[in-house]
C-alpha cells in the first residue's frame, strides 16, 4: 500500500515536472482485493438512524441557543450604545 501510494506521487511529480521519471511503474504495483464486508443488520442501521437523528436534534438545538445569544448580545449592545431620555 505504501509503494502505491509512493508511486503515485511520484507519478504526479513526473506530470509537473519535478521529476524525470517515475522507477516504481516498473513494478506493475497492483491494489490487493479488499477483504468483504459484512452487510449491516436492520438493527444496527436502526441504532445508526436514531444516533444520527440525536444528533441533528442536538446541533439544531445548539444553533438555535447561539443565535438566541447573539440576539440578546446585539440588544445589549445597541442598548449601552443609545441613551434613551428618561
Amino acid at each position: 500500500m505504501e509503494l502505491k501510494l509512493l508511486a503515485m506521487i511520484m507519478g504526479e511529480a513526473v506530470r509537473l515536472g519535478h521529476a524525470d521519471a517515475n522507477p516504481l511503474v516498473s513494478l506493475k504495483l497492483r491494489r490487493d482485493k479488499s477483504p468483504k464486508k459484512p452487510e449491516l443488520t436492520d438493527k444496527e442501521i436502526g441504532e445508526i438512524r436514531e444516533a444520527a437523528m440525536r444528533l441533528v436534534n442536538h446541533s439544531s438545538e445548539l444553533i438555535h441557543q447561539v443565535y438566541q445569544r447573539e440576539k440578546v448580545e446585539d440588544v445589549a449592545q445597541w442598548r449601552d450604545a443609545v441613551q434613551f431620555p428618561v
